[in-house]
Parts: C-alpha cells; sequence; structure tokens
C-alpha cells in the first residue's frame, strides 16, 4: 500500500511503458516530480486513490508519451483539479482514453465552463467517459473543444438537457463522435414550453455526420416536453446503428421516432 511517490523514483524506469498504481487507498497528494523520468510511458492507471486530494500543478509534466489515463474512481481530487493539471503535460502529446469518471464528490454540483475544457482539444483526446461527476451543465460551446471526440459518455450525472446538452449547433459540430451516451440522467427531468402552435409539419434532426451508437435509456422526458407533432425524425442518410431507449419514458410525444 503505497503513501507516497517521492519525486525521482522512477528515474531508473526510462524505458516503462505502462504504469498502474491504482488502489492505493491512502496515498493524499501527487508531486511535481512524482512522474520525472517516465519518458516513455504510455499507460498510466490511478484508479481507486480514495483518499487522493492534491494532484501538484506539473505532475505531468514529463510525460510527453502518455496516450492513456485512467483516474476513475479517485472521488475525492475533483473535475475541475484533473482537468486544470492536464494542462502540464507536454506539447506533443496527445490522450486516446481519459477516463474520469467519479472523480468529483467535492462539489454538490457541476457545471463545466468552456475554457476549463480548452485541454482537451490541444490534447486531442478520443475517448472521453465523464460519467457519475455531478455535472448538471455543460456551457454553449463545447463542441469546439470536443472536435477530436470518438466516444463521449457522460452516463449517471444530474443533466438538465434543456440547459445543460441540448446545444444542437454545438451537438452537430462534433464531427468526430461516433459514440453518445448520455443515460441514466433521470434525476433532473427534460422539460421545455409547450409549443404553441400544434399544427407545424415534421421537421428532421440532423445527426453529427458519423455518428453510429445512441444511448438514451433511463431518462424521463416530461409531458411538458413537446416533440414534434409528426414524430420525431433523423435527417438520411444517416449512419446511426443503435437508438437505445431502454427504461425512457417519453411522455407527450404521441407519436412514432423514425428514420
Amino acid at each position: 500500500m503505497l503513501n507516497d511517490i517521492p519525486g525521482g523514483v522512477f528515474n531508473r524506469y526510462q524505458e516503462l511503458y505502462s504504469l498502474n498504481i491504482s488502489q492505493n487507498g491512502r496515498m493524499e497528494t501527487i508531486h511535481n516530480d512524482s512522474f520525472n523520468g517516465l519518458k516513455s510511458l504510455e499507460h498510466l492507471d490511478l484508479q481507486y486513490l480514495t483518499s487522493l486530494k492534491k494532484i501538484a500543478p506539473h505532475s505531468f509534466s514529463a510525460l510527453a508519451s502518455l496516450r492513456h489515463l485512467d483516474l476513475r474512481g479517485s472521488y475525492e481530487v475533483g473535475l475541475k483539479q484533473i482537468l486544470l493539471r492536464l494542462r502540464s503535460l507536454p506539447m506533443n502529446c496527445t490522450l486516446d482514453y481519459l477516463n474520469l469518471k467519479h472523480v468529483n464528490e467535492v462539489t454538490d454540483f457541476e457545471d463545466i465552463s468552456l475554457p476549463i475544457l480548452r485541454v482537451l482539444k490541444r490534447l486531442q483526446v478520443k475517448v472521453l467517459i465523464l460519467d457519475e461527476n455531478r455535472i448538471v451543465s455543460i456551457r454553449p460551446g463545447y463542441s469546439e473543444y470536443l472536435g477530436s471526440v470518438k466516444y463521449l459518455s457522460l452516463r449517471r450525472n444530474y443533466l438538465h438537457f434543456y440547459s445543460g446538452f441540448a446545444n444542437f449547433i454545438d451537438f452537430l459540430f462534433m464531427y468526430s463522435v461516433k459514440v453518445l451516451h448520455l443515460g441514466d440522467n433521470s434525476y433532473i427531468p427534460l422539460k421545455n414550453k409547450p409549443t404553441l402552435n400544434n399544427t407545424f409539419s415534421q421537421t428532421c434532426t440532423p445527426l453529427p455526420q458519423d455518428m453510429e451508437e445512441v444511448y438514451f435509456n433511463n431518462m424521463q422526458v416530461t409531458i411538458y416536453y413537446k416533440l414534434y407533432v409528426n414524430g420525431l425524425c433523423f435527417g438520411e442518410p444517416n449512419k446511426l446503428r443503435i437508438f437505445d431507449l431502454t427504461g425512457t419514458s417519453f411522455w407527450g410525444i404521441e407519436k412514432p421516432i423514425k428514420g
């Protein structure tokens, strides 16, 4: 059981490819020099460091080759602190996989601002997992920073889609996304004002061009949310293969989903 990672402890392991120090529940701090010497490291697993509260500002600065970072379950750190510390990764570093599931129990609700997302654009993150972080909203404009993401998961948050993730202009500019997982955000129901004109014709909703899978399970759309009078359809052609609505209640739609 590790309590600490002293600076320089990895200096002799410059060719190390993968490091897993998960489930060391007594570790409270990662220092600026904790990972010095690991210039070839591609996989870093820091899962379930349940006492971890501080990541020093330059903790990741030596990890020029990092491609895979997993901090899931390290819930005392906080989502904002982690995103800020990712800025210390070298400029030529890109992340194929970033798992930040359940890293935020330090705030009651999380409203993600755009400046804090900027680092994700530089790192060209491809797989981004933000499940179980009490996220209520993501500010409009997020597509600029998530343009490289192919798999995005925001499961089991508190997203209010009317203001939290329903900015469809942003959504359509996420050109690379293939899989979008928004399930289990049922704590705050979707709401909108009923349409004043019940006679308008159906309009199809376009999808990002490479979208293949959408998971919208275990949600609740209240009767106050009026979808299209003739049902809901997706623009064609599209590449959609899976549209999962398991356990989702659509009150007020009254017509089929097509496309």
